[in-house]
Protein backbone atom coordinates (compact mmCIF):
# COMPACT_ATOMS: atom_id res chain seq x y z
CA UNK A 1 0.00 0.00 0.00
CA UNK A 2 1.33 3.41 -0.39
CA UNK A 3 2.03 6.05 1.32
CA UNK A 4 -0.88 8.21 -0.11
CA UNK A 5 -3.36 5.77 0.49
CA UNK A 6 -2.57 5.19 3.99
CA UNK A 7 -2.44 9.18 4.39
CA UNK A 8 -6.07 9.23 2.78
CA UNK A 9 -7.23 6.30 4.83
CA UNK A 10 -6.08 7.65 7.93
CA UNK A 11 -7.57 11.10 7.20
CA UNK A 12 -11.07 9.99 6.31
CA UNK A 13 -10.83 7.98 9.51
CA UNK A 14 -10.04 11.14 11.80
CA UNK A 15 -12.71 12.95 9.85
CA UNK A 16 -15.56 10.32 10.01
CA UNK A 17 -14.56 10.02 14.29
CA UNK A 18 -14.84 14.16 14.46
CA UNK A 19 -18.17 14.15 12.63
CA UNK A 20 -20.04 11.35 14.72
CA UNK A 21 -18.32 13.03 18.25
CA UNK A 22 -20.09 16.19 16.71
CA UNK A 23 -23.42 14.21 16.37
CA UNK A 24 -23.57 12.69 19.89
CA UNK A 25 -22.73 15.91 21.31
CA UNK A 26 -25.64 17.87 19.65
CA UNK A 27 -27.96 14.53 20.54
CA UNK A 28 -27.29 14.92 23.83
CA UNK A 29 -27.61 18.37 23.96
CA UNK A 30 -31.43 17.96 22.51
CA UNK A 31 -33.45 15.86 24.44
CA UNK A 32 -34.85 18.82 26.81
CA UNK A 33 -38.40 18.39 25.93
CA UNK A 34 -38.48 15.17 27.71
CA UNK A 35 -36.30 16.23 30.73
CA UNK A 36 -39.34 18.71 31.49
CA UNK A 37 -41.53 15.88 32.54
CA UNK A 38 -42.29 14.61 36.07
CA UNK A 39 -39.73 17.39 37.30
CA UNK A 40 -40.12 20.84 39.40
CA UNK A 41 -39.61 24.24 37.68
CA UNK A 42 -40.52 27.74 38.15
CA UNK A 43 -42.01 29.24 34.82
CA UNK A 44 -41.54 33.23 33.93
CA UNK A 45 -45.04 33.64 33.75
CA UNK A 46 -48.88 31.89 33.76
CA UNK A 47 -49.33 30.30 30.69
CA UNK A 48 -52.46 31.91 29.04
CA UNK A 49 -52.59 34.34 31.02
CA UNK A 50 -52.35 36.61 28.26
CA UNK A 51 -52.78 34.89 24.94
CA UNK A 52 -51.23 37.75 23.68
CA UNK A 53 -47.60 36.87 25.58
CA UNK A 54 -46.82 33.52 24.39
CA UNK A 55 -43.67 33.70 22.18
CA UNK A 56 -41.84 32.12 25.12
CA UNK A 57 -40.86 31.11 28.49
CA UNK A 58 -38.27 30.85 30.64
CA UNK A 59 -38.32 27.62 32.56
CA UNK A 60 -36.27 27.15 35.87
CA UNK A 61 -35.26 23.82 37.54
CA UNK A 62 -36.07 23.84 40.93
CA UNK A 63 -35.90 22.15 44.29
CA UNK A 64 -39.35 22.00 45.85
CA UNK A 65 -38.16 20.97 49.41
CA UNK A 66 -37.12 24.83 49.53
CA UNK A 67 -40.34 26.31 49.09
CA UNK A 68 -43.21 26.46 46.61
CA UNK A 69 -44.09 30.16 46.12
CA UNK A 70 -43.85 32.09 42.61
CA UNK A 71 -44.94 31.10 39.42
CA UNK A 72 -44.35 27.00 38.97
CA UNK A 73 -45.01 24.53 35.97
CA UNK A 74 -45.57 20.95 36.32
CA UNK A 75 -45.89 18.15 33.01
CA UNK A 76 -47.07 15.33 34.34
CA UNK A 77 -46.46 11.63 32.57
CA UNK A 78 -50.09 11.61 31.33
CA UNK A 79 -49.64 14.91 29.15
CA UNK A 80 -51.28 17.52 31.04
CA UNK A 81 -49.33 20.43 32.86
CA UNK A 82 -50.53 22.26 35.72
CA UNK A 83 -49.14 25.93 36.04
CA UNK A 84 -49.76 28.01 39.05
CA UNK A 85 -48.62 31.06 41.19
CA UNK A 86 -48.33 30.42 44.92
CA UNK A 87 -47.35 32.72 48.04
CA UNK A 88 -46.30 31.98 51.50
CA UNK A 89 -49.34 34.22 52.28
CA UNK A 90 -52.84 33.78 51.39
CA UNK A 91 -53.16 37.58 50.63
CA UNK A 92 -52.61 37.81 46.83
CA UNK A 93 -53.91 37.31 43.89
CA UNK A 94 -53.85 33.56 42.57
CA UNK A 95 -54.03 32.57 39.10
CA UNK A 96 -53.22 28.95 37.37
CA UNK A 97 -54.07 26.96 34.25
CA UNK A 98 -54.16 23.42 33.02
CA UNK A 99 -53.65 22.21 29.89
CA UNK A 100 -52.03 19.42 27.86
CA UNK A 101 -48.73 18.60 25.90
CA UNK A 102 -47.20 16.90 23.16
CA UNK A 103 -43.34 15.65 23.01
CA UNK A 104 -42.81 15.88 19.17
CA UNK A 105 -39.21 15.19 19.02
CA UNK A 106 -36.05 15.48 21.76
CA UNK A 107 -36.28 19.44 21.52
CA UNK A 108 -40.18 20.19 20.39
CA UNK A 109 -43.28 20.35 22.53
CA UNK A 110 -46.55 21.28 21.47
CA UNK A 111 -48.84 22.80 24.49
CA UNK A 112 -52.73 23.26 24.28
CA UNK A 113 -54.21 25.53 27.31
CA UNK A 114 -57.54 24.07 28.32
CA UNK A 115 -58.48 26.57 31.67
CA UNK A 116 -57.39 29.17 33.42
CA UNK A 117 -58.35 30.49 36.41
CA UNK A 118 -57.43 33.67 39.32
CA UNK A 119 -59.11 33.82 42.67
CA UNK A 120 -57.93 35.81 45.86
CA UNK A 121 -57.93 39.18 46.39
CA UNK A 122 -58.39 39.85 42.86
CA UNK A 123 -61.35 39.16 40.57
CA UNK A 124 -62.25 35.41 40.19
CA UNK A 125 -62.32 34.17 37.11
CA UNK A 126 -62.77 30.74 35.10
CA UNK A 127 -62.05 31.19 31.39
CA UNK A 128 -62.42 28.10 29.41
CA UNK A 129 -59.78 28.77 26.84
CA UNK A 130 -59.24 25.81 24.29
CA UNK A 131 -56.53 27.26 22.91
CA UNK A 132 -53.32 25.55 21.17
CA UNK A 133 -50.44 27.54 21.28
CA UNK A 134 -48.66 25.81 19.02
CA UNK A 135 -45.02 24.11 18.63
CA UNK A 136 -41.88 25.57 21.24
CA UNK A 137 -38.47 24.98 20.65
CA UNK A 138 -36.87 24.31 23.88
CA UNK A 139 -33.68 25.30 24.63
CA UNK A 140 -30.95 24.77 27.33
CA UNK A 141 -29.57 28.01 28.35
CA UNK A 142 -27.91 26.10 31.57
CA UNK A 143 -27.99 23.08 33.73
CA UNK A 144 -31.24 24.34 35.36
CA UNK A 145 -32.55 26.83 32.77
CA UNK A 146 -34.63 25.79 29.66
CA UNK A 147 -36.30 28.49 27.31
CA UNK A 148 -39.45 27.50 25.59
CA UNK A 149 -39.29 29.05 21.95
CA UNK A 150 -42.34 28.89 19.69
CA UNK A 151 -42.02 27.92 16.84
CA UNK A 152 -43.68 30.63 14.12
CA UNK A 153 -46.43 29.00 12.76
CA UNK A 154 -46.37 28.56 8.77
CA UNK A 155 -49.32 27.86 6.33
Amino acid sequence: MSEKLKYLLIEIKRITMKKLFITLILISNFSFAQDLVNDHWSIDKIIGQNLNDINSYILTQIDINKGSEGHRIYFEKNGTFSCYYSAQCGNDCFSQSTGTYEIVDKEHLKLFVKKFQQFGFCKSETLKLNHDLGIYFAIKISDTEIKLERVPHTN
